[in-house]
């Protein structure tokens, strides 16, 4: 009994075993991002859809999962989520690429919950003043600042936010943006549209390395009732004011000629006919075999 026994568990532990070598094609490779203001440690984060959790380390690192999203938690306030991807930096700017204003907002805030109040290089986000965060704070609330001094006074007398300027040239100056965003057409560079017909342009997309996705503006316009070449250019600035563009050629153009004359090469108002007897001058359905004239007795060919 005892021999089979041993033989029962060998196949079972084969059994495991095989099963595990087939799943080791299934495991998820780790992605690992940087929160950056300064560095950024202690900042609370739950990924989706693996559902890892944490707290960004003393190098401002966030760990997922390859394809995840994160959301940041301060207190009783979210924000995000925004994609986590092997060796980025997630930014205020990259949580909200259309609007600086939220994104200083989010650098005051967290400057403001420093540990010492000296956060040139780590922002150590302070247990106690985490507590002062009672509220869901919106960034993107046109009264954010003062609802988030009134919350962080109301806690504590000696806590105050930190002035808009002075966080924005901190986080400025700490990320050291120097890169312009991308700027990339929709559709094609060039675009030949018909005179007096309707023009729609494609568009186009930005990316910034520190920002994410951008809305780039567009100027320049169309006037299909006027023959002639114009651009339309798309622009994107950051945070730092660095600009990217791109540019697209729209050329407003006659139709092609649907009555080309086949003997003089203009075109013509209206239809010409590609098949005229030269006997009868008549236009023909069909081409028509030319009968010479001037037939050579002798040769047989035909003489000019």
């Amino acid at each position: 009994m005892k021999k089979a026994n041993v033989m029962l568990s060998v196949a079972v532990i084969s059994v495991i075993a095989m099963t595990g070598c087939n799943n080791s094609d299934s495991v998820v490779a780790n992605a690992t991002s940087t929160f950056k203001d300064s560095l950024v440690e202690g900042l609370s984060y739950a990924c989706s859809p693996s559902n890892v959790t944490g707290k960004t380390d003393s190098e401002g690192k966030i760990t997922c999962r390859e394809g995840d999203s994160a959301e940041f938690q301060l207190g009783a306030m979210t924000f995000g989520p925004v994609a986590v991807r092997e060796n980025d930096v997630i930014t205020p700017y990259r949580i909200f690429p259309d609007n600086v204003e939220a994104a200083v907002n989010l650098a005051q805030l967290l400057q403001s919950l420093d540990d010492d109040g000296i956060y040139d290089e780590v922002i150590t986000l302070d247990i106690n003043k985490l507590n002062a965060v009672t509220i869901n704070l919106d960034p993107t609330d046109s009264n954010f600042d003062t609802d988030a001094d009134t919350m962080l006074s109301d806690y504590n007398s000696s806590l105050g936010l930190v002035l808009e300027d002075d966080a924005e040239a901190h986080m400025n100056n700490s990320i050291g943006d120097t890169v312009a965003p991308i700027v990339t057409l929709q559709g094609d560079a060039e675009v030949e549209v018909i005179l007096d017909s309707i023009y729609t342009d494609a568009g186009a997309v930005a990316n910034d390395d520190v920002h994410g996705m951008m809305t780039p503006s567009v100027s320049g316009t169309v006037d299909t009732s006027v023959l002639g070449t114009y651009t339309i250019t798309y622009t994107a600035t950051d945070a730092a004011d660095n600009v990217g563009t791109a540019t697209r050629t729209v050329i407003v153009d006659e139709p092609a000629c649907q009555n080309v004359n086949p003997i003089t090469g203009e075109c013509e108002d209206e239809p010409v006919c590609q098949n005229v007897n030269p006997i009868t001058g008549q236009c023909e359905d069909e081409p028509v075999v030319t009968i010479c004239q001037n037939v050579n007795p002798i040769t047989g060919a035909c003489e000019d």
